[in-house]
C-alpha cells in the first residue's frame, strides 16, 4: 500500500539531516539524489499507527500513490483483509495512507529527500510478509509491474522547463516556485527543472540572485509535462 510520508512538521529540517546522517543509506544516496537530479523515488518499509501530517505538496503526493495503487489488483481491492486480524487499516483509502496517519519515522529519506533535494518519495508496502517465499516472488512482480510502469511515468506530470539568461546560458540553482505550495525546487546544472504538479491552473516563478523574476501562467492537464 503506497503511502506518502510525514515531511516537515514535528520534524524540523536540522532534526532530520541529523538522525540521517549517521547512517549508511544517507551517505550512500544523498550524492546520488543531489547529483544525478533525481525526481522520483520509492521505498518499502513497515510501522504502527500515528496522526495524518500534510507536506505543502500532499496532492502531489497522493496522486503518485493513487497512480501506484490503482494498478495494483490488491492494494485497489476495498474488500482486502489486513494483514493481520486486529490490524487497523481504517486509514488506508483507495489502497494509499498519509504515511503520518500510519506511523513516523523520524530522519527517514522521504523527509530529507523532500526538505534537501528536488526528489518526491513514497513508502510501498508490497507484502504481508517481510521476507516472501521465493515461490512467491512471481506473483508479486505481477500485481506490481504495471504500477511500477504507471508510477516511472509520472515524472511527466506537471511543468518542466529550463531557465536562462538573455544571452541564452543557463543558469543553475535558481529558485522555482508555485504559487500557493510552499516548497520550492531548484534548476540544475544546464538550468533545466521538473516541478510535479496535479493538474489545475498555477503561477511559477523562476528567480536567482542578480536576475528579475519571471512569472508564468501555466495550466497542468491529465497527460504529459507542459
Amino acid at each position: 500500500q503506497p503511502s506518502w510520508r510525514r515531511c516537515g512538521g514535528q520534524y524540523p529540517y536540522d532534526e532530520t539531516t541529523r538522525s540521517v546522517r549517521k547512517t549508511h543509506a544517507f551517505k550512500s544516496f544523498t550524492p546520488y539524489t543531489r547529483e544525478q537530479e533525481q525526481l522520483l523515488a520509492g521505498r518499502t518499509n513497515r510501522g504502527s499507527t500515528h496522526e495524518y501530517s500534510a507536506s505543502p505538496d500532499d496532492l502531489v503526493f497522493k496522486s503518485l500513490a493513487k497512480a501506484y495503487s490503482t494498478y495494483n489488483p490488491v492494494m485497489s481491492d476495498p474488500k482486502r483483509p489486513p494483514c493481520r486480524k486486529n490490524d487497523d487499516d481504517s486509514s488506508f483509502k483507495e489502497g494509499i495512507t498519509n504515511g503520518g496517519a500510519w506511523y513516523s519515522v523520524p530522519g527517514g529519506m522521504q523527509d530529507f529527500n523532500y526538505l534537501s533535494s528536488n526528489c518526491f518519495e513514497i513508502t510501498l508496502e508490497l507484502s504481508c510478509d517481510k521476507f516472501p517465499p521465493e515461490n512467491t516472488l512471481k506473483m508479486y512482480w505481477d500485481q506490481n509491474r504495471n504500477s511500477l510502469i504507471n508510477y516511472v511515468e509520472q515524472v511527466h506530470r506537471g511543468v518542466a522547463g529550463f531557465v536562462r539568461d538573455l544571452q541564452g546560458n543557463p543558469i543553475s540553482n535558481a529558485s522555482i516556485s508555485v504559487e500557493g505550495i510552499d516548497h520550492d525546487l531548484t534548476t540544475a546544472k544546464d538550468g533545466d527543472y521538473w516541478r510535479l504538479l496535479t493538474p489545475g491552473n498555477y503561477k511559477v516563478s523562476a528567480s536567482a540572485p542578480g536576475y528579475l523574476t519571471v512569472i508564468k501562467k501555466v495550466a497542468v492537464p491529465n497527460g504529459a509535462a507542459t
